[in-house]
């Protein structure tokens, strides 16, 4: 087998792993929220709709993947605004309050 055959069965392998990690991570989320529900039937159902509705999010979240991988000024856009979201976080942590007003419960200081 060629290097890149290797690579893309490793690939594909990693993805299908996460896919069934994910798949189980839903059901069990799912079937929390619906334990409650009665009788057993609309319980039933609740769970084939939710675990239905993730795998069409599923399917759509590669698929808009697929499309801004192909566009560098997505890509671009989508970097730029993760660096925004990073600095306004840090800039938030880092924020110094003014000494003689008393400490409220928005100080960094009480932030867990």
């Amino acid at each position: 087998m060629s290097s890149f055959m290797l690579h893309t069965t490793g690939t594909i392998l990693a993805l299908a792993l996460l896919e069934a990690v994910l798949s189980a991570d839903n059901a069990v989320a799912i079937a929390a929220l619906v334990q409650d529900l009665e009788p057993a039937e609309l319980r039933s159902k609740a769970l084939n709709w939710g675990l239905v509705a993730a795998l069409v999010l599923r399917v759509l979240v590669i698929v808009f993947a697929a499309w801004v991988v192909r566009y560098s000024q997505v890509q671009l856009l989508g970097g730029l605004y993760l660096l925004w979201l990073a600095l306004r976080h840090f800039q938030e942590q880092f924020r110094t309050d003014d000494p003689e007003s008393p400490p409220t419960a928005e100080s960094s200081i009480y932030r867990a």
